[in-house]
């Protein structure tokens, strides 16, 4: 009767510790289930102003590069004079751009001479004479190419201006002198619109006189007038008047921006003519040769300049 007694009054206290243990079972067992949904509303789809944002799983995230920056000249309407002028210089620079025209499509107009010696400084730097007119477009016009190769060749002028040639042309006037791998003599030789014209050097001008003739040139007085230290001379303009009548010097830079373009392949290709034959000297003098020289495309059109004087 006892032993009955004292296990029913043990009862209560096995029955609280049995509560108790339930009791904490369940409180963990709801914090799991708390834990579990704050977990899965992390990982699902938050809106952002009423759209789902994506979702960061392999199969659906996406990949974004930044943007670039242009490596466009200036549109043309936009561009001043003096844009214009560094525009026409940074594509003259362009190496992809050079590389991409070659000589495009043009015709080769340097002509060799019969001149077994070369025309140079004291310090046997190749001298480049250059005659050109104002008058008539096309004898400007051929200053923009002109200006492309000596600049193709890692030169630089303190100073070059934009020029309006009557008002339906444009082109850059030399109006600083040039530094670089050969000496440079510009002249204006004659018919500003303004009848203003300077006088050539005397070597100039037996230079020109010796070839502006047959076979050289069909008719007497041709300008624009290059001599490539009387070894490669150019008698006439590289690029056609109707191609670039009417527009403004930006037009022009901005259309160099395209190798397909007419514009740049009459401008640039005929630079690369002209370049090629100044490599060519300055490897014949044993002088340092710019980089440009060392190029494919210049050395390519290295070997199809004319080796003997035209037929008269």
């Amino acid at each position: 009767m006892l032993a009955v007694d004292r296990s029913r009054a043990a009862e209560p206290p096995r029955y609280r510790r049995l509560v108790g243990v339930t009791s904490m079972i369940s409180i963990v067992l709801v914090l799991v289930v708390i834990a579990s949904l704050l977990a899965l509303n992390h990982l699902s789809p938050k809106a952002v102003g009423g759209t789902a944002a994506p979702s960061t799983t392999a199969s659906s995230t996406s990949t974004t590069t930044g943007a670039t920056g242009s490596t466009t000249l200036p549109p043309g309407g936009n561009t001043t004079g003096p844009t214009a002028v560094a525009s026409l210089a940074a594509a003259s620079r362009d190496a992809t751009l050079i590389a991409a025209i070659g000589q495009g499509g043009q015709p080769m107009l340097l002509e060799r001479t019969a001149a077994s010696s070369f025309i140079t400084s004291s310090t046997r730097t190749p001298v480049v004479e250059y005659i050109w007119s104002a008058s008539g477009g096309a004898g400007g016009l051929e200053n923009l190419v002109v200006a492309s190769s000596l600049i193709e060749l890692g030169g630089a002028f303190k100073t070059m201006t934009p020029l309006s040639l009557g008002g339906a042309y444009s082109s850059v006037d030399f109006s600083g002198p040039y530094r670089g791998p050969v000496l440079f003599d510009a002249v204006q030789g004659v018919g500003t619109p303004s009848g203003q014209g300077s006088t050539p050097t005397p070597q100039a001008r037996e230079q020109y006189e010796l070839y502006d003739r047959s076979p050289y040139t069909s008719a007497r007085g041709t300008l624009p007038f290059l001599d490539i230290a009387s070894h490669y001379v150019l008698v006439g303009s590289a690029i056609p008047t109707n191609l670039v009548a009417g527009l403004t010097l930006g037009q022009i830079a901005a259309a160099l921006r395209s190798p397909h373009s007419q514009i740049a392949r009459a401008i640039i290709g005929g630079a690369n003519d002209l370049t090629a034959g100044i490599c060519t000297t300055l490897s014949a003098l044993s002088q340092p040769l710019p980089a440009v020289c060392l190029t494919a495309v210049i050395q390519h059109l290295e070997t199809t300049l004319p080796t003997s004087p035209p037929r008269g």
